[in-house]
């Protein structure tokens, strides 16, 4: 039972971590995306991308801590479902499955299978969570290690990418936001120009 649960919290803190610094190091991306998806208005695009991702960093590093193991997993179960939520308001709205989860703009149709593993997806990971959340704290001796690695990972990832300082990011400008009664440009939105 010990290794399964830092197996899980292994699994749950990289996932959170590593989407949360997406966010963070392509908001602006990321808010494009969550306004093609049209679900959330344009003037909260950006606030809401910072703080989902705000709260994904706090989630995994409570998840690393083992500090507060309720309060963190049932969070996280609550984020998930939220998410699990989302992404049905989004494909019913859109007839497609948008994901502008790890920064950058996804897009399928939403086909019954398609939609199945969205939704399969996102309660595995609630109930990832929930088990963590019931199951108490972070795993000690060297599976503690195991929680560590993995939000330590993506930290890594997330500052050499900083550092490195490589090409433009990459964003299809060409496809408008329509939002309400006015076609937005990625350019209209940003008003600067990306660079990593």
């Amino acid at each position: 039972m010990e290794f399964f649960r830092a197996l899980a919290a292994a699994y749950l803190i990289g996932t959170l971590s590593a989407t949360a610094l997406a966010k963070l190091r392509n908001w602006r991306a990321t808010s494009v995306g969550l306004l093609r998806e049209g679900v959330i208005p344009g003037r909260v695009a950006v606030a809401v991308t910072i703080a989902v991702a705000a709260a994904e960093c706090l989630l995994a590093t409570g998840f690393m801590l083992g500090t507060d193991p309720e309060v963190t997993g049932f969070a996280a179960t609550g984020l998930f479902v939220a998410f699990c939520g989302y992404q049905l308001l989004v494909a019913v709205k859109t007839n497609a499955l948008m994901c502008t989860c790890a920064g950058s703009a996804r897009s399928d149709p939403a086909s019954l299978p398609a939609v199945g593993g969205t939704v399969l997806a996102c309660l595995v990971q609630a109930a990832l969570a929930s088990v963590l959340a019931l199951a108490g704290g972070r795993p000690g001796g060297d599976l503690a290690l195991l929680a560590i690695a993995a939000w330590a990972a993506p930290v890594v990832v997330f500052l050499a990418g900083l550092l490195r300082h490589s090409a433009p990011l990459e964003i299809d400008s060409r496809l408008p936001v329509e939002f309400a009664s006015h076609k937005y440009d990625f350019e209209q939105i940003s008003h600067v120009r990306i660079v990593n």
